[in-house]
């Protein structure tokens, strides 16, 4: 295609750089990465390994510029696509300015876990932890809700706040601890305030909800399943260690309440039942759905992306050449007699 634009975030400053530059360079262009302001530094030292390893720096530029003066950038009619991955908020004025370009858009998500009747309870439990506190819950992947059936609801709950309320919060480079501090204190500000506005909703708070600077504990609040599509949490993904649980009648239930909100990243589902998770992996309204653990997109081995307002296109090398590639169309006329006349 030409010329790839490639903005990163902060929260996989290496890899989101690699992933970017690979599959862009592979099909033949040339890449302007933009890393995250918090986060240059991965982007500039793996430009000076691709330097010394021979790569054309003609075809690569790191812009260590603020994200308001990238705006003249997606305007700039010589870039021919547009590989970003940021929130929904942030990717929607990307395509505003940019106009007609090539998009592939990897944004919010907050994902929803689906726990049926006949679910292990602690393991369960335990691989849902694991998907709130990874990364702090700075993941677009991270398990911000959890739908469970009533036969398992009260031992998956019990199991999964006792975990929760386990973790040590501090710095990760210090023995047990199990989860850092997010990236900065205005998030941690939205944990407290999004834990207030689902209190005063009629939640109940089963662990976590206090922070200190851009510390947080990890935070789960328990809602009724009506009251949860009115909480700040369901509309808006909130990059932190924050999750809300609630009770489903059924699993139609729960798909119905994954579906309503404007994110399709991921789900997972726990339990055994073939004939409910084959319903639910038909109907759910996500990119990838996966089966008794909690979402991690990996590096790439299998396609990742979102539907909704979590994006457009899939990541992962193998996946995205195609949507940084130029297709064309050529039909001989063979015989000079029309296409379709060869005989």
């Amino acid at each position: 295609m030409g010329l790839v634009l490639a903005i990163t975030p902060f929260n996989y400053p290496l890899f989101d750089v690699v992933n970017k530059v690979v599959y862009s360079a592979m099909a033949g262009n040339a890449v302007l990465v933009k890393p995250a302001s918090a986060t240059p530094l991965p982007a500039i030292y793996f430009a000076k390994v691709l330097e010394e390893a021979g790569f054309p720096m003609t075809a690569l530029s790191v812009l260590t510029i603020p994200g308001h003066e990238a705006e003249a950038l997606l305007r700039d009619r010589r870039i021919a696509a547009v590989s970003f991955t940021g929130s929904a908020e942030t990717g929607e004025a990307v395509m505003r300015t940019g106009g007609i370009k090539q998009y592939i858009l990897g944004l919010g998500g907050g994902d929803v876990a689906i726990v049926l009747d006949d679910a292990e309870p602690t393991y369960t439990a335990e691989r849902i932890a694991m998907g709130i506190v990874a990364y702090s819950g700075q993941r677009c992947d991270s398990i911000k809700f959890i739908f469970a059936e009533p036969h398992v609801y009260d031992e998956v709950k019990e199991e999964l706040a006792k975990r929760l309320r386990s973790v040590k919060v501090g710095d990760p480079r210090e023995s047990g601890v199990g989860m850092g501090p997010l990236i900065e204190e205005r998030t941690a500000e939205e944990v407290e305030a999004a834990v207030r506005d689902a209190l005063s909703k009629g939640a109940v708070l089963l662990a976590g909800g206090r922070r200190w600077r851009n510390y947080v504990e990890p935070t789960l609040l328990e809602a009724p399943a009506d009251a949860v599509p009115s909480l700040y949490l369901y509309g808006k993904e909130v990059f932190a260690p924050i999750a809300v649980m609630a009770k489903v009648r059924d699993l139609d239930e729960a798909i119905r309440l994954s579906n309503g909100r404007r994110y399709g990243l991921d789900a997972a589902i726990f339990g055994h039942d073939i004939v409910k998770i084959r319903r639910a992996m038909r109907l759910l309204e996500v990119g990838a759905i996966y089966i008794n653990d909690y979402p991690r997109h990996g590096i790439g081995y299998f396609p990742f992306g979102g539907r909704k307002d979590s994006g457009t296109g899939r990541e992962g090398i193998g996946y995205s050449i195609e949507y940084v590639t130029a297709y064309k169309t050529i039909v001989y006329n063979c015989r000079g007699r029309g296409i379709w006349e060869y005989l």
